[in-house]
Formats: C-alpha cells, structure tokens, sequence
C-alpha cells in the first residue's frame, strides 16, 4: 500500500456542473495507514467548512479488492452504476431503505457523457425525528484520472432549474432531504498487492436541521450501507 498511501487528500466543492478537465493532476485521497490491517475496508468521517464557513459531512470510503474479482477498473464503476440494484445493495441494512433507484441512462454535455441517477429512499436519523425522506437526480461525470488513479468521477445533485422528468415518477424540480450533496469516486491499482482500491468520498449537507456532528454518524452509515452491500462486505 505505500504506493497508495503517498498521496494526499484534495477536496472540491461545488454546487453547480464541474469541467472535467479540471481534475488533471490532482491527488488522490490517502488512505489510512491501518485501514486495511483486520478488514477490507475502512471509513473516515468529520465536519468540515467550505470557503464560505458553511459546515458540511464529509465522509471517506475506501476498500481493497482483489483483481480476481474483476477484470477491470471499469467493472468496479459498472457495478456502482448498475442503479437498478441498488435496492439489494442496501437490502437486509436499517439504515437506507430504498424506495426507487431508477437508471436514468446518460445525457452529453459539452463533450462528457453524464450518468444520471433518480431515487427515492429513507435514512434512519437521530431521535425524535427517526427517519428522513430523500428525493433526489444525481450527475456522475468522468474526469481526467486523478494522479494514481485508474479513473475518476464526480459526481453531484442534478442541476434542476428546469425540471426533470423522470419516467413514471413526475417532475423532479429540487431534492428532496439534501441541501447538498456531491463527491468522487475513483479506482486506483496497487500493484504490489494485486488489488484495486476503490475510493468514494462525499460531502452532505442534510435537508433537517440538525448539529453536522449529531447528524454524521447517520450521513456516514447510509452512504456506506451503498458500497458494502455492493462489494458483499
């Protein structure tokens, strides 16, 4: 891992579409260097402040997988991709429980084809208020591989200023349960150990007014829920 563990972590937010090209150069997030001692994969979260002193979660998976069980890094994304299953991803787990999960299939813009995402679904939340509705379009965008990387994408809320018509869900025009959310996904290939490391970071301003610390534990185990039930961890 020490190929791995030698970059550094960078951060972007933003709210609106992100020019892919951008990313060039920039480094991957690293990875702790226990994280991988007992398990597969590890978890980092904390609360943050962006330029304008907003408060925001950010949490930070990370998992080793062997190259046996893919053939390419492709495949890892295909999987995330494959929104139709992301109902029995998270099956069997209290804390997301999906409603829908449409593929919304890709639209261009500007060159780069963009991955589109509807869904609806409950997270648990802390007492009293139990559970939270989320609605919410999501954007992947592929961007020039980070630094290390086999390849990268960011991702974000859809930009809803004109409405969104989701096959037999209505008019999407704004999420629902989010005030913000968006991240990065990226596959990298350490060598020496015969393993891809999937990386998947999100920064989430939840919809309830809650404290960010109170409400991170959640923030995080709902994301997590995702990429565990994916991989079968």
């Amino acid at each position: 891992m020490k190929s791995i563990t030698k970059f550094y972590l960078t951060l972007v937010l933003a709210l609106g579409m992100i020019i892919p090209a951008a990313f060039a150069g920039k480094a991957l997030p690293e990875v702790p260097d226990d994280c991988f001692d007992s398990n597969s994969f590890c978890t980092k979260r904390a609360v943050l402040r962006n330029a304008a002193g907003k408060r925001y979660i950010n949490v930070q998976f990370f998992a080793a997988i062997s190259e046996d069980d893919f053939d390419t890094p492709e495949d890892i994304v295909d999987m995330y991709f494959d929104f139709a299953e992301w109902g029995e991803y998270t099956k069997g787990t209290n804390e997301v429980k999906m409603k829908v999960t449409l593929p919304m299939g890709t639209y261009t813009k500007d060159g780069t084809v963009i991955t589109r995402h509807y869904a609806t679904y409950k997270t648990k939340a802390p007492f009293p208020i139990g559970k939270v509705h989320i609605r919410e379009v999501t954007d992947y965008i592929p961007l020039t591989a980070y630094d290390g990387a086999e390849l990268s994408y960011y991702y974000t809320l859809a930009d809803a200023s004109t409405p969104i018509k989701v096959p037999g869900h209505g008019v999407y025009k704004k999420p629902e349960g989010l005030k913000m959310k968006n991240g990065h996904i990226h596959v990298a290939y350490d060598e020496d150990n015969g393993e891809y490391i999937l990386f998947l970071n999100a920064n989430v301003i939840p919809g309830i007014d809650l404290l960010p610390k109170i409400a991170a534990p959640y923030i995080e185990r709902s994301i997590v829920a995702v990429a565990k039930g994916m991989l079968g961890l």
